[in-house]
């Protein structure tokens, strides 16, 4: 087999062991808020178009789109929980962020209205915690989620296969020279 063969079935089977672009629409995801003294409870929706849901009593719309989520207010609020001096911790969850085989969530760009929101981030989930506060009309917490490839066994082998075959036909076509 000449080397261009070699190279030509090599680099195809690197561009096939990778998997394509994936997203969030028809998953099943789930939203759930929580204060330090309440819990608003946990919501599952299917991605699609349109608002999946709302939180606090239907006053909250939020929305998933194929690669991000944002949570809105039509109106002005003192609060979610607490309109006093005493505000308590809110945490949003974002769970079942399955974007695909081999592709996890590995980060978050945020865009809010809130100050000191902390954000952790895992393969499948997102957790947005703040302390509560003032929220004005329109999205007050949008996120965009960063998604990475993680290589499956099988496709690091194919991987290794065709990089070996490389070095051979190389290696053959110096000697000959």
């Amino acid at each position: 087999m000449k080397f261009p063969s070699l190279l030509g079935l090599a680099t195809l089977g690197v561009a096939l062991s990778f998997p394509a672009a994936a997203g969030l629409n028809g998953d099943i995801v789930t939203t759930a808020l929580h204060a330090e003294t309440a819990d608003y409870g946990r919501f599952s929706a299917v991605v699609g178009a349109g608002v999946e849901g709302s939180l606090v009593g239907g006053r909250l719309p939020f929305d998933y789109s194929d690669s991000g989520f944002s949570l809105s207010s039509p109106g002005n609020f003192c609060g979610i929980r607490s309109c006093g001096d005493a505000r308590e911790q809110m945490t949003l969850k974002l769970s079942g962020l399955e974007f695909g085989p081999s592709v996890v969530l590995k980060d978050i760009v945020l865009v809010t209205i809130l100050s000191n929101v902390t954000v952790t981030v895992g393969p499948t989930f997102a957790e947005f915690s703040w302390t509560d506060q003032s929220i004005s009309p329109g999205a007050f917490l949008s996120a965009q989620f960063v998604t990475g490839v993680v290589p499956e066994p099988e496709a690091l082998t194919l991987m290794l296969a065709g990089l070996g075959l490389i070095g051979i036909a190389a290696s053959r076509r110096s000697q000959r020279a």
